[in-house]
């Protein structure tokens, strides 16, 4: 584990630096051996001091409020619709999942909440109203992720059909 320094293809004389760190394998040709030596003892020192940083972003997720405040703001709905929205999350989205962050949520948790809103006493059609609001938001979260970054789209946690099949 750490940074070594190869020759690709051996006699070569292309040098790169080699790293295998925290299940992570890299590598960076070098113009010559003696900085790819170099490179290789930096990383090196810094993995034993704990201050190596890969650059990988930390970027913290953002939560299912943060993305219905984008899908809302970004989307082209008759304002009595958007109205709608924004007194479906008030009322009922934003109190459950508004801190969580977006790929936290599982399928499972919003079945078991459409779940508790049908036996709480709320209308089958209010309860397709919320989840075509869910749907959007996380619509709007697979859109912002890109294809690199999402794990499948939003029929992965909801599934986009006709009808509400949550009983």
């Amino acid at each position: 584990m750490g940074a070594k320094v190869r020759e690709k293809p051996p006699g070569s004389g292309n040098f790169y630096v080699c790293l295998d760190y925290q299940t992570i394998r890299k590598s960076k040709k070098c113009a010559n051996k003696k900085e790819a030596e170099s490179a290789a003892k930096v990383i090196n020192a810094q993995i034993l001091a704990g201050t190596f940083n890969l650059g990988t972003k930390t970027e913290k997720a953002k939560t299912v409020s943060e993305y219905a405040d984008i899908w809302l703001n970004h989307t082209t709905i008759k304002p009595a619709t958007k109205s709608n929205y924004e007194s479906l999350l008030k009322v009922h989205i934003n109190p459950d999942f508004a801190t969580t962050p977006v790929d936290k949520v599982t399928r499972a948790d919003i079945k078991n909440f459409l779940k508790l809103k049908l036996k709480g006493g709320y209308s089958l059609s209010t309860v397709k109203n919320i989840k075509a609001a869910l749907y959007n938001i996380f619509e709007a979260a697979f859109d912002a992720k890109g294809a690199e970054g999402a794990q499948g789209g939003p029929d992965k946690i909801l599934h986009a059909g006709r009808t509400c099949q949550v009983a």
